[in-house]
């Protein structure tokens, strides 16, 4: 036992010292991080080129004139107004920060490209950078033209960082008067070329030892399945009933090969915050002894465990990449644990899912979800 404990601990340190990038990169994330403008970065070896580290920041910046916020047309008080100002300053120093390290990355760049728009008030500004990297030649680099800006972009390399801010004069309401435009980082790099899946995910033997964790009588549970046909198209229903907010999908994806997938969910709730946090910590635990002890299965984690405002996924049991087919299984099931709360509690949800996945917004309240009829509970969890 006390073999196995270590052999656990140095596998996490080994993954934790592989998950060193670039100097500057490592820099502006801790930057980034201690601006509250990211909570984590992932680690995953889903992909045939390696272990993977990748991190995303995306925040608005607004205009911080004298004159008072409002909210629904109503000053805000003046501990609220402080608070969000010093937010609105942080998103700025992201922001600035951002853009000078976008500069000095541009001298270790083995292809970069960069466009700015500014007129009439109209700003869209656009960098990607495809660092040197040990796996890179011309046919690990992919870029396309945008057709917006009509230059180039990178959107994948053995590591890359791009940026995208867009903003727009038109952007106006009794809330956001004030919005300048919306900011998007997204950096993504392999640390190790040694590590990647060549097993599926066990579900079942992960299922079993976080299976006591929650069998607390203290936790309120529930069920929720969701399935699609073939012929159902999620998007299509999302922007659908985009106008009546709340009754499409907060999260889904869409694979064009094999469309159609069932999404079976148990939702947990805990209302006391030093327990959620301790069962939480426990599961990640099991999920961080499982991949020390099979470092072949496919998976994605995150570095930090935490529940926050929107619903955020932190461990993936996946299908591992298929070198002859080029992609992974999608009709196998795979697994994901996510975390969310808000004033009435704190929820884990687990997903056992294959192919098409969804998270729809009234998932608090639904018993299934199947194609578009919706069954629901009396009550929301």
């Amino acid at each position: 036992m006390k073999r196995l404990f270590l052999f656990i601990i140095l596998a996490t340190a080994q993954i934790v010292c592989l998950a060193q990038t670039n100097p500057k990169i490592e820099s502006l994330y801790a930057y980034l991080k201690a601006k509250g403008v990211v909570k984590s970065y992932t680690l995953r070896n889903t992909e045939s080129g390696g272990l993977r580290k990748s991190f995303n920041a995306f925040f608005q910046l607004y205009h911080d004139s004298p004159k008072p916020i409002l909210f629904n047309g109503k000053e805000v008080d003046h501990k609220t107004d402080s608070i969000t100002r010093a937010r609105w300053a942080q998103y700025r120093d992201a922001y600035n920060q951002i853009r000078q390290t976008l500069a000095d990355l541009l001298d270790e760049a083995a292809e970069s490209y960069s466009y700015e728009y500014h007129q009439n008030g109209a700003d869209t500004i656009t960098t990607t950078i495809a660092l040197k990297n040990k796996s890179n030649s011309n046919e690990t680099i992919r870029k396309f033209k945008s057709p917006q800006s009509n230059v180039n972009e990178v959107f994948f390399a053995p590591e890359y960082i791009s940026f995208h801010y867009k903003n727009s004069p038109s952007y106006s309401s009794k809330n956001q008067d004030r919005l300048c435009g919306y900011s998007n980082l997204r950096y993504d790099g392999i640390v190790d070329t040694s590590v990647h899946a060549t097993k599926d995910f066990d579900i079942i033997k992960f299922r079993k030892a976080i299976a006591p964790i929650l069998k607390d009588k203290s936790i309120k549970s529930r069920t929720m399945t969701c399935k699609h046909d073939p012929d159902f198209d999620l998007g299509d229903y999302n922007i659908n009933n985009a106008i009546e907010y709340g009754k499409g999908f907060q999260m889904w994806s869409k694979t064009e090969d094999s469309p159609g997938g069932e999404s079976n969910y148990t939702i947990y709730k805990i209302t006391n915050e030093s327990k959620a946090k301790d069962v939480l910590h426990q599961i990640m635990e099991c999920a961080r002894k499982h991949i020390a002890e099979n470092p072949n299965e496919a998976y994605s984690i995150c570095s930090d465990e935490y529940y926050g405002t929107a619903v955020t996924k932190i461990f993936c049991g996946a299908n591992h990449y298929d070198e002859e087919i080029q992609c992974s299984a999608h009709e196998k099931y795979s697994i994901d644990i996510m975390t969310y709360m808000d004033k009435n509690g704190f929820y884990i949800l687990i997903n056992t899912n294959k192919g098409e996945n969804c998270l729809p917004h009234e998932w608090k309240k639904l018993k299934s979800f199947i194609n578009d009829k919706k069954v629901y509970y009396d009550d929301d969890l």
